[in-house]
């Protein structure tokens, strides 16, 4: 049974603004949660969107503005998903592959 302790932890850190730094380490928990939990696909997507906006931001000064522009919302969108995953919500037949 995977560790929900994890996801615990994922959520207590979307607190807060979402840094380069802070985006890379969602990238490495998702990427532990793609391999470890039946809803692969959903945590390999979180973290490809976490790697990719990491790299918006990475090498260069980012103005606040684009800072913003870059993160606003996902923090938000993060938790909802994951206290989807949490709860367990049946996936509808609608995302069928």
């Amino acid at each position: 049974m995977p560790d929900d302790r994890l996801i615990s932890q994922l959520f207590e850190a979307l607190e807060g603004e979402l840094s380069q730094e802070r985006l890379e380490w969602f990238a490495e928990k998702f990427e532990a949660l793609a391999q470890d939990r039946p809803q692969t696909l959903v945590f390999f997507v979180l973290q490809h969107v976490c790697q990719r906006l990491a790299s918006a931001l990475e090498g260069e000064a980012v103005s606040v503005d684009r800072h913003r522009e870059l993160t606003a919302g996902i923090a938000d969108q993060i938790r909802d998903i994951l206290r989807d995953v949490q709860q367990k919500i049946p996936r509808p037949s609608s995302w069928s592959v």
